[in-house]
């Protein structure tokens, strides 16, 4: 995984999210985590609410405070579909688990 860097502060991670079949609810958020496999995590991000599921790709915009570390962090998407845990996903790859697809985000 490679290690990303983000400015302190007021961070949004745009990913692309998406949930088979069409017509479920699914929210994500994402959190910041100081190592590779994402136990140590720095900033955790608000769950957000998405629209209903499509069937194909939707963006869906993911706030989190970066904290003033100044060392690299590895972000980590975590999606829930109609409210029950779906499965964490790491930035880095796109990574598709049983109907979820989770792509590489942008920062903003």
């Amino acid at each position: 995984m490679a290690n990303i860097v983000v400015p302190t502060g007021q961070r949004v991670l745009t990913v692309p999210i998406t949930v088979v079949p069409a017509g479920q609810a699914f929210s994500a958020s994402v959190y910041l985590s100081s190592d590779s496999a994402g136990l140590n995590s720095v900033a955790a991000g608000s769950q957000v609410t998405a629209p209903t599921s499509t069937g194909v790709a939707q963006n869906v915009a993911l706030p989190v405070a970066a904290p003033a570390s100044g060392s690299g962090l590895y972000a980590w998407v975590v999606v829930y579909v109609n409210g029950a845990y779906w499965g964490t996903f790491s930035q880095i790859n796109t990574v598709t688990i049983g109907g979820v697809t989770v792509g590489q985000g942008t920062w903003s």
